[in-house]
């Protein structure tokens, strides 16, 4: 497949402005198709991992302020922008697992919103840390909220053309339940969408020293 994205780039140069608009789509597909491929295997390779899913104490602050700065970049590509609030925690949980389930998240939100920006919250509710990624993208029809986390199901959204395939949120629900991290979806169509993951604190973490950033109200806006 890289192969062949070579030869279509080659192509490109040489084309005429009509040759150059089919092989742009082209190379689009191209790079639809290596996309779906490599998350199919990241899905087979997470799915031999779950068996054997160790949880413990960590702190979430690390893994939320890494992840921040990596989106941070993807997000100032589209002119949008991303923000992060929170408190830091340690909770039991499985830190590659989490990690990937918020990467998800964040990717997701990204991907479905075109202006204003993603929020990244984390605070804490009832004995859980709540990690929240609010976006003011797309949204989710209603009668969508119950199959979004289903292999394969996305949403439409018309003029974008990489649109993805429907994997990241059914691994955002498949390591969530493993973890026995409680997810919800809220969304509002055309005004954006509310992702939380609740994860138990760990009771061992008073005598902890956490940063304590400012407190971030109930209704997080960007």
């Amino acid at each position: 497949m890289f192969k062949i994205l070579l030869f279509v780039n080659a192509l490109l140069i040489t084309s005429d402005p009509t040759q150059k608009a089919l092989l742009g789509k082209l190379e689009q597909a191209i790079n639809n198709m290596k996309s779906l491929f490599e998350d199919l295997l990241d899905v087979s390779k997470l799915e031999s991992l779950l068996d054997n899913i160790e949880t413990g104490p960590i702190a979430l602050n690390p893994i939320l302020d890494n992840l921040f700065h990596e989106f941070e970049v993807l997000a100032a590509d589209k002119s949008l922008i991303l923000k992060f609030h929170g408190k830091d925690f340690v909770v039991n949980s499985n830190r590659r697992m989490l990690e990937r389930i918020i990467r998800n998240l964040l990717s997701n939100a990204i991907r479905y919103t075109q202006k204003g920006g993603v929020l990244l919250v984390c605070r804490e509710r009832q004995g859980y840390a709540c990690i929240e990624v609010w976006d003011t993208g797309i949204g989710i029809p209603e009668e969508s909220l119950e199959t979004v986390f289903k292999r394969f199901h996305q949403v439409e959204q018309q003029g974008d053309e990489v649109q993805g395939y429907g994997l990241g949120l059914s691994i955002v629900k498949r390591l969530s339940e493993k973890l026995k991290h409680p997810i919800e979806v809220k969304s509002t169509l055309g005004r954006g969408t509310l992702f939380r993951v609740r994860i138990p604190l760990n009771n061992s973490s008073d005598n902890i020293s956490l940063e304590q950033p400012d407190k971030v109200s109930d209704s997080a806006t960007l």
